[in-house]
C-alpha cells in the first residue's frame, strides 16, 4: 500500500523547507524525504504511536530520528505550517496550533 498524501504542487511547497542535501562526507544517502513526510502525515492523521507506523514507511526508528533532527533544526515547524496551510494534516484545533517555544500560528 502506498501513501501519497501530497500532490506535486504540495510536495514542491513542502520540499522548499529543506536545506539542500550534501553527500560530501560519504555514507549512504538518507531515506527519501517525501516518504518520511508521508509517514509523519500518517502518524498525525491517524493518531498512532511511532511503533505502530505501517511497515510501508520503513523502520519507525528512521522516521522518528528524522523527525527529531528536523525538529532540532527548525525544519519541522516550517513543514507543519505548510501542511496545515494546505489542509493536509487534520487537527482537532483547526484555528490554532501551538508550535515549539509557545508561538501560535493562526490559520
Amino acid at each position: 500500500m502506498t501513501y501519497n498524501y501530497l500532490s506535486p504542487e504540495q510536495w514542491k511547497k513542502v520540499n522548499q523547507q529543506f536545506p539542500a542535501h550534501s553527500y560530501e562526507h560519504g555514507g549512504r544517502p538518507p531515506k527519501d524525504d517525501k516518504l518520511v513526510v508521508a509517514a509523519l502525515i500518517y502518524r498525525l492523521n491517524h493518531d498512532v504511536v511511532w511503533r505502530d507506523l505501517p511497515e510501508t514507511f520503513g523502520p519507525w526508528q528512521t522516521i522518528y530520528g528524522r523527525f527529531r533532527l528536523w525538529k532540532k533544526q527548525g525544519i519541522w515547524e516550517k513543514i507543519i505550517i505548510t501542511l496545515l496551510e494546505e489542509r493536509i494534516v487534520e487537527t482537532p484545533y483547526p484555528q490554532t496550533i501551538v508550535i515549539h517555544r509557545g508561538r501560535k500560528a493562526q490559520f
